[in-house]
């Protein structure tokens, strides 16, 4: 990770560019690892086609941000998620200074790193 990837000021990645509570699904081992106090506070379930699919519920900050409840802080300055130990994979997989990053950091701050 690069100095210019400080990820507990940034926390773009947990933010989502359209208005969705379930963004950031879960698999059955991600719904493991969460502890039953996190399940409760932190997934919401989709029963909509028949099958449930769990997520991770997203809330909306002081700056309107649609952002993951897990996340604590303010995004842009200090952040931390608050089951980082427990996080979904896609979280785990997700890195800092790739493009996927960029694309976040662009959309929640309109920073262009490359």
């Amino acid at each position: 990770m690069s100095d210019d990837y400080s990820c507990t000021e940034c926390g773009a990645c947990c933010i989502s560019d359209y208005d969705a509570e379930d963004y950031v699904h879960l698999n059955n081992e991600d719904l493991a690892r969460l502890t039953p106090q996190e399940q409760r506070f932190f997934v919401c379930t989709d029963t909509t086609y028949g099958s449930s699919q769990h997520s991770m519920q997203t809330a909306y900050d002081r700056a309107d941000n649609c952002r993951c409840k897990a996340l604590e802080g303010k995004v842009g300055e200090r952040v931390a998620c608050s089951i980082y130990e427990n996080r979904p994979d896609v979280c785990r997989k997700f890195e800092p200074g790739t493009p996927v990053c960029d694309y976040a950091r662009r959309v929640a701050f309109g920073v262009l790193d490359r």
